[in-house]
């Protein structure tokens, strides 16, 4: 082997861990997850609330339920995929919610989720709200992270079922 030679890849290897180093590193590789600040953020509303975690939902591959007693729900999201350096999120995740009586469905083609009584866009490390009526309710969210329902008034969000396979 001569000084001249370099082992194939080398030099690719170089700029991708140079192009990381410039723009803020890369701690997480793809398909691992970080958790957001809303993981440990107090709760939206006073203590006497009521919350649920419902483990990781993901738009046309796994949902969960809760039943609320209407009014404002609270939604957080954890735990945001990361992707690498271009990863597509961007720290949001789109929130859809609907009838638990009616299962949702998701084409693919169009990016259109069926059976949506109400949806909203979460930041990372930030509370969205949603507007529902007294009701039982399945929830999806775009970025297959986990999710926290929350209600201000005591049994406001009751009876979680974890996220579940479709189908």
């Amino acid at each position: 082997m001569t000084g001249r030679h370099r082992p194939r890849g080398v030099r690719g290897t170089a700029l991708v861990l140079g192009v990381g180093v410039l723009l803020g590193g890369c701690t997480s590789g793809p398909g691992t997850a970080s958790p957001s600040p809303s993981a440990s953020a107090p709760l939206p509303c006073a203590e006497d609330g009521s919350h649920a975690e419902l483990g990781a939902t993901r738009r046309g591959e796994a949902h969960a339920e809760f039943t609320t007693a209407g009014g404002t729900v609270h939604v957080a999201v954890r735990y945001f995929p990361r992707g690498g350096l271009f990863e597509s999120d961007g720290g949001q995740a789109a929130v859809y919610v609907g009838d638990a009586a009616t299962p949702p469905t998701y084409d693919e083609q169009t990016g259109v989720v069926s059976g949506v009584t109400a949806e909203t866009s979460v930041r990372e490390g930030a509370w969205g709200e949603l507007e529902l009526e007294p009701g039982r309710y399945w929830i999806w969210v775009s970025n297959g992270s986990d999710v926290v329902v929350a209600g201000c008034e005591p049994g406001s969000v009751t009876e979680p079922a974890p996220a579940a396979a479709e189908g």
